[in-house]
């Protein structure tokens, strides 16, 4: 156990190689962006010795405060550290150099496991009878959070292997940005969401998202407290609770990518349809080979493209330009998934596998191939974007595959609605539409 500036001396000498890091937090139920550390385990592997640091447990009474034991021990270390929750694990304490346990085992074999796999029958009894009372973490004994965390390590040491550069970018960019997004939170009107979920936001009048890219596909889901973020209902008006941060100074901004699948077919294939180009538009005069189209026409070309996207392309369609060059695309991924078992994500390189598809044909492949450029694309320029408004008042919080949302601030000005859309188009590469409002329901689309 650390509690003294001589434990952390000892640790320190003791503490080379790579670690398994967990942190209990001290609440269970409450999202790890809104929490606080209960106690921090730390294995070393190269010597199998396991130390913990107890800042709100009471079975331990450190004499050093936590930023004393974080600047000490954890904030300069270079050794890595897997945790097997990157996302969460940073939310409660951030330190160098952390991977991401289970996003090995989703790679390798398809397989994540959650943190409570691993609870004690104390942990199950504690919280069966907790009726309703808080700090739950405290209650169970040190040792029985220990033992649980020994049992995880157990774990971790069989998913855990050399990370390919295609692991190390889904853990740097998708992770690392995708958990930033989280913590940052979503402001809520408190009367209109109680409306329609059952949850309580913070103090700070935020309710937390967790993107969860464990799925069947890969594309991300993203539901906390029972509410399902990636799938809002856009009609039933519940959007219009989430509202700015910054009251009247305040605006929410949603930037949409245009066609985002039917472009990233163009990207993937080569196939160019100038940017200003309404896609739908051009394909309708080619599906329905005339020289001008209608709205209808247009509606119809975006069902039957979607049908040849998802679904395989139409020998009678085969004639288009752009439909062959998809077809030849898929075929191409298909032979080389039956010869390899496997096929590349396109910009990522990470393998999907025979373990990752259930029942693979031609279509289905692709559109696991589909869902993860989408990702790829979207979440490494969220990235840029990110970085680019560190130093700035607007916020991205929401990321919902072919769109972004955003808590802007009049002080950072059109300029910066501008930069953001620069930087998520590719510069020009992908169309974007942008929308503004006093809330997310109520955004309406602008020109800029």
């Amino acid at each position: 156990m650390i509690e003294t500036s001589a434990d952390c001396i000892r640790f320190l000498a003791e503490s080379s190689g790579e670690w398994i890091v967990h942190v209990v937090p001290v609440e269970e139920g409450v999202h790890p962006a809104d929490n606080a550390q209960s106690i921090l385990f730390i294995k070393v592997l190269s010597t199998e010795k396991t130390y913990y640091f107890a800042p709100d447990h009471p079975d331990s009474t450190p004499s050093i405060r936590p930023e004393e034991f974080l600047n000490e021990c954890l904030r300069h270390t270079k050794n890595l550290k897997w945790a097997l929750d990157r996302k969460a694990f940073l939310q409660l304490i951030r330190i160098p150099c952390v991977y991401d346990a289970n996003l090995c085992g989703y790679l390798k074999a398809c397989e994540a496991v959650d943190a409570n796999e691993f609870n004690t029958s104390a942990h199950d009894l504690v919280q069966r009878n907790s009726h309703g009372a808080k700090r739950l973490n405290r209650i169970i004994p040190l040792m029985k959070h220990l033992e649980a965390f020994e049992d995880m390590c157990k774990t971790i040491k069989k998913m855990i292997g050399n990370m390919s550069k295609s692991t190390l970018l889904v853990n740097d960019v998708i992770l690392e940005t995708l958990g930033y997004l989280e913590q940052v939170g979503i402001c809520v009107d408190p009367a209109i969401f109680g409306k329609y979920f059952q949850v309580k936001p913070n103090a700070s009048g935020r309710v937390f998202s967790q993107y969860n890219i464990y799925t069947s596909t890969g594309r991300p889901s993203n539901r906390f407290g029972g509410v399902n973020y990636a799938a809002l209902n856009t009609k039933d008006g519940s959007r219009a609770s989430f509202v700015s941060r910054y009251g009247k100074d305040g605006r929410m901004v949603v930037v949409d990518y245009t066609a985002f699948h039917p472009r990233i077919v163009c990207k993937l294939t080569g196939y160019h349809i100038p940017v200003g180009t309404d896609i739908y538009g051009y394909l309708a005069k080619l599906y329905f080979q005339k020289k001008s189209v209608d709205d209808m026409d247009i509606t119809e070309a975006k069902k039957l493209t979607f049908r040849q996207l998802y679904g395989g392309v139409e020998e009678k369609y085969i004639h288009i330009k752009y439909l062959a060059n998809l077809k030849a695309y898929i075929d191409e991924q298909w032979e080389f998934f039956q010869k390899n078992g496997y096929v590349l994500t396109p910009f990522f390189k990470r393998k999907i596998t025979d373990k990752h598809i259930t029942e693979p044909d031609p279509p289905k492949v692709f559109n696991y191939i589909l869902q993860a450029a989408e990702g790829e694309i979207a979440i490494s320029k969220l990235q840029e974007v990110q970085m680019y408004l560190a130093s700035k008042k607007t916020k991205a919080v929401l990321y919902t595959y072919d769109a972004v949302l955003y808590d802007f601030h009049k002080d950072d000005g059109l300029q910066t609605l501008n930069r953001i859309r620069e930087i998520m188009s590719f510069n020009g590469i992908f169309p974007m539409k942008t929308y503004i409002g006093e809330n997310y329901h109520s955004v309406k689309q602008i020109s800029l």
